[in-house]
């Protein structure tokens, strides 16, 4: 996806700390990957409500307009030997009072139980911008276990052609109107908001067990939507971390008069939500993806508060995002057990100490490492061994002088779900003689 990150992005984590101090900048998880789990309750603070309250978007009004869903025949698709029921659905949402828009996507469900209610989690799959609805994502959600939406959004575009949806023209001069009337990011986040709606009305949905998933635009959409809409209750994005100011649609920022632009950051940009009640959301990133950089991914994730998981996926993993949105989604939604995670990542002698935690233990660990730029990081990885009941020890290669080491710690669990620390360069300087203990360096 383009344009996805911010411009500047601040520096990275302050270096490891010796022996016995943890890296500045990794994120406690304690007991994170199970909290709030299976649909319960999210909480709203006081600057949460303020944040909500200052977007753009009515969120009252958009919950209490009436979609007027109509499905199609029923028809089956079939995965993996399973017949799975899907209708094609059309449906209305009004972004703006007294201007309706007319969307479209397809739900499909898992078999039907003989009778009475399911209660199924459900999904909403967003596509990128103006693609055309991830129609054969619904189908592989729905084969393991959920009612999923699939969403095409209202924009006009490549891609889009048979998409069914009507909308705003998807173009960075359109995404970088003030007008709401002619912003396809203000109305699909409306239209995302009008699907929830629709899968809450569902007799076999359960309501406090839906989640959203987005990559590229279509992640970015629903970062807004979950911020915005207290409804959901997990959130993947992949693909879709750090700021809009960059890019095509930085040169259109530019042309908006300076008040207009900074109004325009704090509409729309996912990162101005960064203190807003979010659902428990999990950030996909592929290691070799350069748009958005990884810098600007960790500032997203560092930034963003509430339950968060970040996995950055190696290119030997081929199939570790599939597996780990999967596995993560699993136990958030459908009460599977949550993944194993990282406690901490300590400096060890002439390697790195990674301390693990959850009820599950992982399958492997191993630290990654890169010296020089992020974004021109050429990723090279170290196998842990186990060193205790929860710790696993890595060995790195000495740091060549003036290029610090960036690393990073990664699990794997039985599944081939994959989740990660934040990175955080690594310097000579800061890995102690054996048994000397070094005081960590703040990360600011």
């Amino acid at each position: 996806m383009r344009h996805i990150a911010r411009i500047v992005i601040t520096a990275t984590a302050a270096a490891l700390a010796g022996c016995g101090g943890t890296m500045p900048g990794l994120s406690p998880m304690g007991n994170s990957l199970t909290d709030g789990l299976n649909g319960t309750a999210r909480t709203q603070t006081a600057r949460a409500k303020q944040i909500v309250q200052h977007s753009p978007w009515d969120v009252a009004a958009l919950r209490s307009h009436a979609p007027n869903a109509k499905f199609a025949p029923e028809r089956t698709e079939t995965v993996e030997n399973k017949s799975l029921p899907a209708r094609d659905v059309t449906f209305e949402a009004e972004p703006v009072s007294g201007s309706t828009l007319s969307l479209s996507g397809t739900l499909v469900t898992p078999a039907r139980a003989g009778s009475g209610r399911q209660h199924l989690p459900a999904l909403v799959l967003i596509s990128d911008g103006a693609a055309a609805p991830p129609r054969e994502q619904a189908a592989a959600w729905a084969a393991r276990g959920y009612a999923a939406l699939a969403l095409g959004l209202p924009a006009k575009g490549v891609g889009n052609e048979k998409g069914g949806s009507a909308g705003p023209d998807w173009t960075d001069e359109a995404l970088a109107s003030p007008s709401p009337g002619t912003n396809p990011l203000y109305a699909s986040v409306a239209a995302a908001l009008t699907a929830v709606s629709v899968l809450a009305a569902q007799p076999e949905v359960d309501t406090r067990r839906i989640g959203l998933i987005g990559s590229g635009w279509g992640g970015v959409v629903a970062a807004l939507a979950g911020a915005v809409d207290d409804r959901p209750h997990a959130l993947i994005v992949a693909r879709a971390a750090g700021g809009l100011n960059r890019g095509p649609l930085a040169e259109a920022l530019k042309k908006l008069p300076a008040k207009n632009r900074d109004a325009w950051i704090k509409d729309y940009d996912p990162d101005s939500y960064a203190q807003a009640d979010h659902p428990a959301t999990l950030f996909v990133q592929p290691l070799a993806a350069v748009d958005p950089p990884l810098s600007a991914v960790i500032a997203t994730f560092r930034s963003r508060t509430g339950v968060k998981t970040l996995a950055l996926i190696p290119a030997e993993a081929k199939e570790g995002e599939t597996a780990t949105e999967a596995t993560w989604l699993a136990a958030r939604l459908l009460g599977a057990p949550p993944l194993p995670e990282i406690r901490s990542l300590k400096a060890d002698g002439d390697g790195a100490l990674v301390q693990v935690g959850g009820k599950l233990p992982p399958r492997s660990v191993a630290v990654y490492y890169t010296a020089g730029e992020l974004a021109k990081a050429d990723w090279k990885s170290v196998a842990g061994e186990k060193a205790g009941d929860r710790d696993w020890r890595c060995a790195l290669p000495k740091p060549e002088e003036g290029k610090p080491l960036t690393v990073f710690a990664a699990l794997t669990d039985a599944h081939g779900a994959i989740v990660c620390s934040e990175p955080g360069p690594l310097t000579s300087g800061e890995r102690p003689a054996p048994g000397k203990r070094v005081a960590a360096r703040p990360s600011r």
